[in-house]
């Protein structure tokens, strides 16, 4: 359909005013009627009347000046009852462009019609002139008249606002920037806040989950640890409203703040500290270990006894390894496992009185479990007692029963009964070997009775892990060290002799650069470039020196660990206390990844205290097999400490903890090495500095020792070449 034609707006009759409540209601009005653009239309404001009705009066007053006086009053003006409105007697007329005025304007208020603020673009045209002023005023109450602002009583920011930008505008009419403009502001509301209980210490192990995500029923936070001093629980108290009053001279109410949830649980003052102010009421931990609501009383426990721990009563349990917590399972019933399949329980202490199920795994520092685990079970822990292992552990100190074709890697194991699996540690105590087993150890094995052949025992440093990567380390830092001796030597002659033959011209250059300077003219950037290499090679001298040092060093020590390993594995020992060795058992010792054996056959030994030695000889290094008189006394607990990784063996959870320190030891050596290479920043600027203050030039090939004198002469005190 074509656009419907739009006549001329009809020109009014110089007389002929109208008068309106609503400045933008009218102009669309005539808009509608007129079937004209809205940007056709201008009007002239011929008077504003301003009406108040007080609270309990029935009709509107004219405003006077008592009313002017009590609107700056808060109580007066946020009275519910008071209104005000005015009304606008206004001239309609079709707009005429001045090319002198011709603001271009856009208009921003807040939701409640509290705030309305003008932007005056900067490609606005105006010519300054005496009313100016005047002419920014009348444009601006227009404004404020067409967007149902009040007029001429809220008018302060505004006024303030026109005498600014008067002055802001050049001669030639034009602002530098777009300038912004108060056109009214009035009370805004306070709008109420309703009460809210934050439960913190469920907030914490909460993850984010997508809609793909599958839900995990066993994560849902059974047991939740706490640490000392840890807000658990947070109560905002509701806040009360505060009403308002808009631009448009309306009452904007607010409405009561809801309260929902007043904390209907108390506090065990042993355990939790409560703090309140007018705002908010707080619950603290006083202590570690788990949050407990039992009751309606908030407390940290830091024990918990259960029935059992499975996937339908409990899901995982995992207060944390350092939350202070006890877990005690005690199981009811026999036939089923006291740690259900797949579980996860991660405490200060565990004790279960029953058995471990398939997949489960288990992190604390102390262990107890008096039934059996399973073959798929996982136990981590500083401390291990345990009747029947038939899973993996990774213990610093491990007690075992019965050790049933398992795996356990520990510092010191001590085993009653070995029914096969592997043993892996820095020492093993076999009271038993039943059968078939393979046993290794870093440093003695000792087993008081075998009735079973075909195990293997061996003395290997690798048993314990870091020990192999530690020697391999020092091996590589030797020849790293080595070969730097070697070329950093070389290197040194170089830079020395380079340093040495060029000291006179430097001399000279450094004095020209000087004397350059206290003329405040530019040194020659031939000498600049010159002067700086013999800087940088005398800064690289340094640094080769302190290499060269370093190489020496860490060639020292990594070769003092190495013997301490050489020393450490003539001290190693398997030891048969008295009781005949049954059928075939191997015995290996391996020291660097080589292996050496007995020189005969150890079960063909009668049945008397035997012990496996590494022994040096000038022929190479050989395994010995001789009688317990032979071996040098070993008292196993006055052992020299084992310092290659093994104490304490590192568990799981403290991998966070190392990678954090070394990564704080990187920060630390990268602040160290910035704030060095800052100081030798300052010093070359120290140095330029005090350039300027020698004014003396220096001779043109003199010799050494005049050159040095000269530098004694010169030298300032900030100089530090």
């Amino acid at each position: 359909m074509a656009e419907e034609k739009r006549s001329p707006l009809k020109k009014y009759d110089k007389t002929e005013n109208v008068k309106t409540y609503h400045v933008g209601r009218s102009i669309a009005e005539i808009i509608k009627r007129e079937k004209v653009l809205p940007a056709s239309i201008d009007f002239d404001i011929r008077k504003v009347n301003t009406y108040i009705k007080e609270p309990g009066s029935k009709e509107f007053d004219a405003l006077n000046e008592y009313h002017l006086k009590h609107l700056y009053n808060e109580d007066y003006l946020l009275a519910e009852n008071l209104q005000i409105t005015q009304e606008y007697v206004v001239k309609f007329k079709p707009i005429k462009k001045d090319p002198d005025f011709a603001p271009i304007v856009s208009i921003a208020t807040d939701t409640f019609k509290t705030i309305a603020k003008a932007t005056i673009k900067k490609e606005s045209v105006f010519t300054r002139s005496e009313n100016l002023k005047k002419r920014l005023e009348e444009f601006f109450n227009k404004v404020k008249a067409r967007n149902n602002i009040l007029v001429g009583i809220i008018d302060k920011d505004m006024m303030d606002g026109i005498n600014k930008l008067a002055n802001k505008i050049n001669g030639d009419g034009k602002l530098e920037e777009d300038f912004p403009l108060w056109l009214a502001r009035w009370k805004k509301p306070v709008m109420p806040v309703d009460d809210k209980l934050i439960m913190r210490y469920k907030e914490k192990n909460k993850k984010e989950i997508k809609e793909t995500d599958k839900v995990d029923y066993a994560e849902r936070d059974f047991m939740i640890g706490a640490n000392t001093g840890e807000v658990l629980i947070e109560y905002y108290k509701a806040k009360k409203g505060k009403v308002g009053r808009g631009f448009n001279g309306k009452f904007i109410p607010v409405d009561e703040p809801k309260i929902d949830h007043i904390p209907s649980f108390t506090a065990d003052s042993a355990s939790v500290e409560v703090k309140e102010d007018d705002d908010k009421k707080i619950y603290i931990a006083k202590n570690k270990g788990f949050v407990n609501m039992d009751r309606g009383v908030l407390r940290v426990d830091k024990e918990m006894k259960l029935k059992n721990i499975n996937l339908k009563d409990t899901g995982h349990v995992k207060p944390g390894i350092e939350s202070q917590v006890k877990i005690i399972v005690e199981t009811g019933n026999a036939a089923e496992d006291a740690v259900g399949p797949d579980m996860i329980i991660e405490a200060t202490e565990i004790e279960i009185q029953g058995s471990v199920g398939a997949g489960a795994i288990l992190r604390s520092k102390k262990i107890s479990i008096k039934g059996q685990t399973h073959s798929t079970t996982k136990l981590y822990a500083n401390e291990l007692h345990i009747n029947v292992l038939k899973g993996t552990a990774y213990v610093n100190e491990g007690t075992i029963k019965s050790f049933e074709n398992a795996k356990a890697y520990g510092c010191l194991l001590k085993i009653e009964k070995l029914f096969g699996g592997h043993a892996f540690g820095k020492r093993v105590e076999i009271a038993e070997v039943r059968a078939p087993s393979e046993v290794r150890a870093a440093t003695s094995i000792k087993l008081e009775k075998i009735t079973s052949g075909d195990s293997r025992f061996y003395i290997d440093q690798a048993a314990v892990l870091s020990a192999k990567k530690e020697i391999e380390d020092c091996k590589q830092k030797i020849k790293d060290g080595n070969k730097y001796l070697s070329e950093g030597t070389q290197e040194l002659i170089k830079v020395s002799k380079y340093i040495k033959d060029n000291q006179n011209s430097f001399q000279q250059l450094k004095s020209s650069i000087r004397q350059a300077k206290a003329k405040k003219e530019t040194p020659k950037p031939a000498f600049v470039k010159m002067f700086k290499e013999y800087l940088a090679k005398m800064k690289r001298l340094d640094e080769i020196n302190q290499k060269l040092e370093q190489s020496e060093v860490d060639i020292e020590t990594s070769q003092k660990i190495l013997k301490n390993f050489d020393d450490l594995m003539t001290r190693t020992y398997i030891h048969n206390e008295g009781l005949k060795w049954l059928g075939h058992n191997e015995v290996k010792f391996i020291y660097h990844g080589k292996v050496y054996t007995a020189e005969r056959s150890i079960d063909s030994l009668p049945a008397v205290e035997i012990v496996a030695v590494k022994e040096k000889r000038e022929e190479g290094l050989v395994v010995a097999i001789g009688m317990i008189d032979d071996f040098p006394n070993v008292d196993i607990e006055t052992e020299p400490h084992f310092t290659f990784g093994c104490e304490p063996l590192e568990l799981p959870w403290e991998d966070a903890q190392k990678e954090k320190m070394k990564t704080e030891e990187r920060e630390e050596q990268a602040k160290q090495q910035a704030s060095h290479q800052k100081k030798e920043e300052q010093e070359e600027q120290e140095e330029q500095k005090g350039s300027s203050k020698d004014k003396e030039e220096a001779p043109q090939n003199t010799k050494q020792e005049n050159s040095d004198k000269q530098e004694k002469e010169t030298k300032p005190t900030t100089d530090k070449q």
